[in-house]
């Protein structure tokens, strides 16, 4: 049966891309562990609370909470409750994915994430990618800009962790451009391990007769991230909410990849 739903692509997340679409698709703890050649880490363990509340600084905790792999989920229309199905393409045979990882040494450039989305089925094709750069307001506000990547720039989280980190640096961040939808989240510190964010009015980046501007809502949570938007007319006047979407996290980033 196909999906018909509207889809909220995360700004993470992010997380700009089809907000409503009906759709055939239906050192802070930076501690040296053993050497790794992967990336991600899987296993319960992994995302515990205590490996988040563990690090110092908001905006270094905060940059490890966002990065991971995730699947992407949605309360469907029908839905009698708030359970959350995985996304799938109308055959079901494809699944969305969502990894998020820190990119580039935060010593010298900050901290900054790296967004990819793509369906399982295409891992080295992703339908959306882009920077993002932390940075901390005051002591409870974090302000996250969201910048294209560079044109032909793509990373292959099947490489070892020294290859992805080696096309890292090779780019330029000050010639990085902002985002086509302009979108910059503001994260509010609710505790350690727990954030709230507003997006600004961000441009509606996908062709829609109706929806030309949104504001994404998130709460950042170390195990999963739980977005929704507002959606507006070309006068930014309010239409309606768009459908919740669940980011399920299934795998962090293992600590080497922080370190440069």
């Amino acid at each position: 049966m196909r999906l018909k739903k509207h889809v909220l692509k995360a700004p993470i997340c992010i997380l700009s891309f089809l907000i409503f679409y009906s759709c055939t698709i239906t050192k802070n703890q930076r501690t040296k562990q053993q050497k790794s050649e992967k990336i991600f880490v899987y296993g319960a363990k992994a995302m515990e609370e205590e490996a988040y509340t563990e690090i110092k600084g908001s905006v270094a905790r905060l940059q490890a909470m966002i990065c991971g792999k995730y699947i992407y989920t949605y309360i469907s229309d029908d839905a009698q409750n708030e359970d959350f199905s995985v996304w799938r393409t109308e055959d079901g045979q494809d699944s969305m994915i969502v990894c998020q990882i820190p990119i580039g040494d935060y010593r010298k450039i900050g901290y900054w994430v790296y967004h990819c989305q793509y369906l399982t089925s295409l891992p080295n094709d992703p339908v959306y990618q882009a920077f993002s750069k932390l940075v901390a307001l005051n002591r409870d506000t974090i302000k996250a800009v969201y910048y294209e990547v560079p044109e032909g720039f793509k990373l292959d989280f099947t490489q070892k962790m020294v290859e992805i980190k080696e096309n890292a640096d090779k780019v330029d961040w000050n010639q990085l451009k902002i985002s086509p939808d302009s979108t910059i989240i503001y994260y509010a510190r609710q505790n350690l391990i727990k954030f709230k964010a507003t997006s600004n009015m961000a441009k509606f980046s996908t062709p829609h007769p109706e929806i030309k501007y949104l504001k994404y809502h998130q709460v950042n949570l170390p195990n999963k991230i739980l977005i929704d938007a507002e959606l507006y007319d070309k006068n930014q006047q309010y239409l309606k909410e768009s459908t919740p979407i669940q980011l399920i996290k299934t795998a962090a980033v293992h600590p080497n990849m922080y370190e440069y």
